[in-house]
């Protein structure tokens, strides 16, 4: 905890979206190693501080990694919605999941299949039929 106060206190705030602690604690043995290394010679102050330093600096750069792909994550997911809500927007009449599969080349299966249940649920289109029989229509 100190560790991210410290953080704070010098304006680097993954800190705020991605655990430290967490971090630390996956990888503990390999802090009790560093921990170790920089304490040698404490005593009469030939210590290296630099294997804990270099520990915590990589800690740092994988929460800042986790934090970049939760931001890509988010930023896709989002990207995709909008890339599907514009070809419905852009279809007359009924359309199916394999016709927006072919409009949206870009998003998955998945992401289209989400957002499809998604905008029946805020009854922004309507669901007909089931299986490959299913096909949707835009709410006026």
């Amino acid at each position: 905890m100190l560790t991210t106060l410290l953080l704070y206190q010098n304006d680097f705030f993954v800190g705020k979206y991605i655990s430290i602690e967490r971090k630390i604690e996956q990888n503990k043995e390999s802090y009790y190693v560093a921990l170790e290394k920089s304490n040698m010679g404490w005593q009469d102050s030939t210590n290296d501080p630099m294997p804990f330093v270099n520990f915590i600096l990589n800690i740092l750069l994988a929460a800042y990694k986790d934090f970049e792909e939760r931001v890509d994550l988010v930023g896709l997911k989002q990207k995709n919605i909008n890339i599907i809500k514009n070809a419905i927007k852009k279809t007359l009449g009924k359309f199916t999941k394999n016709k927006l599969m072919e409009l949206c080349p870009t998003a998955s299966k998945s992401s289209i299949e989400n957002c499809l249940k998604t905008l029946v649920e805020s009854n922004e289109i309507t669901r007909y039929g089931k299986g490959k029989n299913t096909y949707y229509t835009k709410n006026c």
